[in-house]
């Protein structure tokens, strides 16, 4: 999967999904889109299916978005990494201070607590780690599921126009 150089960075992009012959799906803009449909590009192979055409809302949408799951994530691990603190000091405090062995069931709950926190912690820390590749999956695969059977065949591309007003009317004209 693959996305275009701007899709959905600045602002919302119309969005071609193209599937090649060995079923890889990627997305790109409407002049790559024209290139690939009409020789125009170094691609060496010919085999492209249009999936789908979207106006890209939902993948700016989600992309957007994702700074408040971000900052939840964040805001969920804080107190968890706080707790493990507290009960590695006192874990700390029972085995250095009051000479507790391992044995002693105080020391034992403690280590139970602070591997059940640390579990929790790896987790929300891995999802942290992966957040933006997971992120931009969903928000591509999002937007493929709205764009699938919205089969729309790109403009010719091959004729510059002044601006994307003037294009529509020019282009209309010549046909």
């Amino acid at each position: 999967m693959e996305t275009p150089k701007d899709m959905g960075t600045t602002k919302p992009c119309k969005t071609w999904f193209i599937e090649r012959g060995d079923g890889f799906i990627f997305a790109c803009d409407e002049a790559e889109a024209w290139g690939l449909f009409h020789n125009r590009t170094e691609w060496m192979r010919r085999d492209f299916k249009i999936i789908g055409v979207s106006d890209g809302t939902t993948y700016f949408s989600i992309i957007r978005n994702s700074s408040q799951e971000m900052q939840k994530l964040k805001e969920e691990l804080m107190p968890l990494k706080r707790s493990f603190d507290k009960y590695s000091e006192t874990e700390d405090r029972l085995r250095f201070d009051e000479l507790l062995d391992d044995t002693d069931e105080k020391v034992q709950k403690v280590t139970q607590l602070l591997t059940d926190l640390q579990v929790k912690i790896t987790e929300i820390e891995n999802k942290i780690k992966n957040f933006q590749s997971e992120l931009i999956n969903k928000a591509f695969n999002a937007e493929l599921e709205i764009a699938r059977g919205n089969i729309e065949l790109p403009t010719n591309h091959d004729i510059i126009t002044p601006n994307r007003a003037d294009r529509d009317k020019i282009l209309a004209k010549l046909q």
